[in-house]
């Protein structure tokens, strides 16, 4: 498998031309997700670091996934790199994840549901969206929230392949600087991104020349 360290993923979004679009619209609004909560098909993932804020309020008969569970520390110290397919068929089969499954995931960060999005994408997977506010959207729209542990749910069946055509690894960037025909977004803050604060897991201070 190519290394890639999602800690540089949460940095850099580096857009390759020709990626082609995503089956379904990456953003489910609070009002599509209430219509297609009835639909047998839709599986609707709840991205938390701990069972306890899941517990404490989520999407009634939605499906918990702990994040550290397919977010896996990385060697060298790269930080948390893409687990292997072994471990993503593990866990979202688990959570009831098919392949013909509509995947919708939230979180208690943008940054966690971004993370769920871009591993399931990335695994093959083509119906998978973000709730668009996720919880906080939700509740504004006075949607109701229930508390409680997880609910066991029958397993489902994903098959995982990875698609290395929607990665961009060190070598790629070194490669194909921005201006030549990619675009590089830093996500961070902009202590990090200005070099001033190497706490968010940085291991050098400021940013990749060209990043946006």
């Amino acid at each position: 498998m190519p290394r890639f360290a999602f800690a540089a993923c949460v940095v850099l979004f580096a857009v390759r031309p020709g990626l082609g679009q995503v089956s379904d619209a990456m953003l489910v609004s609070v009002a599509d997700l209430t219509a297609l909560q009835k639909d047998p098909d839709v599986v609707v993932l709840h991205i938390a670091d701990r069972a306890s804020l899941f517990e404490q309020g989520h999407i009634p008969g939605v499906r918990f996934v702990r994040y550290a569970d397919f977010a896996v520390d990385g060697v060298e110290a790269l930080g948390s790199e893409l687990p292997p397919a072994a471990t993503v068929k593990q866990v979202f089969e688990a959570a009831g994840v098919s392949d013909h499954s509509r995947v919708i995931v939230y979180a208690q960060s943008p940054v966690l549901a971004a993370r769920a999005f871009f591993t399931l994408d990335v695994f093959g997977h083509r119906r998978v969206a973000v709730l668009d506010g996720g919880l906080r959207a939700w509740r504004d729209a006075n949607q109701p929230v229930e508390a409680g542990a997880a609910r066991p749910v029958a397993a489902g069946r994903f098959a995982p392949q990875l698609d290395a055509a929607r990665l961009a690894d060190a070598a790629f960037i070194r490669g194909q600087m921005p201006g030549q025909g990619i675009a590089l977004v830093d996500v961070r803050p902009d202590d990090e991104f200005f070099g001033r604060n190497t706490m968010g897991g940085a291991h050098a201070a400021g940013h990749i020349p060209g990043a946006r």
